[in-house]
């Protein structure tokens, strides 16, 4: 497992990133997945929890809406990170708005 698994939490939900370490994970989500005035609102308001997920929290299953199929699916982040991580940061699960 060249990987490991980040837990993004915030106010509007929390982002799951498949990185091989927390620089590469908190660097992926901040360059590319956030903009300047999310970024503002997260220091301002209420703050950001960043946790490696580790153990059972990867391998528990979660129901989790696949966007390319439309339908919701049972299956852990381990797997998701399997699936789709290809040795760069990788968003696997978002909050659905």
């Amino acid at each position: 497992m060249g990987y490991k698994i980040f837990k993004f939490e915030h106010s509007e939900g929390a982002e799951i990133v498949a990185a091989e370490n927390a620089k590469d994970a908190i660097n992926f989500y901040f360059n590319n997945y956030q903009d300047d005035s999310q970024i503002d609102d997260i220091v301002e308001y209420d703050g950001i929890e960043i946790e490696e997920l580790q153990g059972e929290d990867i391998k528990k299953k979660h129901e989790i809406h696949n966007e390319e199929t439309g339908k919701s699916e049972e299956v852990s982040y381990r797997e998701l990170a399997e699936r789709f991580y290809k040795g760069e940061p990788e968003i696997l699960v978002m909050p659905r708005y």
